[in-house]
């Protein structure tokens, strides 16, 4: 994956981190070897479902992946995923 390339993110698609976070996700995805292809719809509000859910490593790709595009999202994690140090790194996301 020599050229990472992120899908262009309309204006009404609600936006969260700076430069920082996007480059530390658009890093991480790199390293994995995963890329985001296809395009993004400009809407303020919307669902997305990642499935199928294989591995523990589908919910770390996925944030990256908001990270990476700059993405405000919310989530829904079971409550004992938020015990202990990863607790306080979900919180944050």
């Amino acid at each position: 994956m020599a050229n990472s390339v992120i899908p262009e993110v309309g204006p009404q698609v609600p936006r969260r981190g700076g430069a920082f976070s996007r480059g530390l996700g658009r890093l991480f995805l790199r390293l994995l070897g995963w890329k985001v292809v296809g395009e993004f719809p400009n809407l303020p509000k919307m669902v997305m479902i990642g499935a199928p859910h294989t591995t523990n490593w589908d919910g770390v790709i996925g944030l990256a992946t908001l990270m990476a595009m700059g993405l405000q999202a919310a989530t829904m994690i079971k409550a004992s995923a938020f015990k202990g140090p990863l607790g306080v790194v979900l919180r944050w996301f």
